[in-house]
């Protein structure tokens, strides 16, 4: 029957006298130490090395690993994916926009547009979902641009002197506030585009379902 070096844990044939692989020998009365670390003597040393070879400890770190690398996996996934709920917006919002060549200012005078040019009011809602610290209402935050023909058109400084302007306000969960900003846009604009930059820290989107 094959037996296994106590030295090096290789199998050799019965009846050597020393290891074909390492030269440890197996006669030797003393005690001698195991791969394992612990002794026998010549009088037990045959039961053991004629035992199989451990098949435990592989196992016990390859198992370990694989759970590791199993939740290192599935946490880079849902970190891709996010998780549940984060796509979920703090903050809604929609508009609508009209055009008016004048505009009345807060001192309840009317401002032209400039020659070839025509005033675009937009009304915007926000509704606060769920930002706990509350959203501003702070149209230099609410960074909307307008586009006409290809060209970009930011907030007119006419906007704080709209006799609709509100003066910004910090919207608490739950609540909403609507509030205007002014641009001037070609009055031959066609259709026109909104980009909103946004300044704030929350997420926003918009919802076309907010009724105006």
């Amino acid at each position: 029957m094959a037996k296994m070096c106590w030295k090096c844990g290789k199998y050799h044939e019965e009846g050597i006298s020393n290891c074909p692989y390492c030269g440890a020998s197996f006669t030797a009365d003393d005690e001698r130490y195991l791969a394992d670390g612990r002794t026998v003597s010549s009088k037990d040393e045959t039961a053991y090395l004629s035992s199989p070879p451990p098949k435990y400890k592989r196992s016990h770190v390859i198992l370990p690993a694989v759970i590791i690398l199993a939740m290192v996996v599935a946490f880079i996934a849902i970190t891709a994916s996010g998780f549940p709920g984060t796509n979920d917006p703090d903050v809604r919002f929609d508009y609508e926009i009209w055009t008016t060549d004048t505009i009345e200012t807060k001192d309840h005078t009317y401002t032209e547009a400039d020659e070839g040019m025509t005033f675009a009011v937009m009304k915007i809602k926000i509704v606060n979902d769920k930002a706990s610290n509350g959203v501003s209402s702070s149209v230099d935050i609410w960074r909307f641009s307008l586009n006409s023909g290809g060209q970009w058109y930011s907030m007119d400084d006419v906007t704080k002197q709209y006799i609709g302007y509100r003066y910004p306000v910090i919207i608490g969960p739950g609540h909403e506030t609507e509030f205007y900003e002014v641009f001037q846009i070609p009055k031959d604009h066609g259709s026109i585009k909104v980009k909103l930059d946004y300044q704030g820290s929350e997420r926003v989107k918009q919802d076309d379902s907010i009724l105006i």
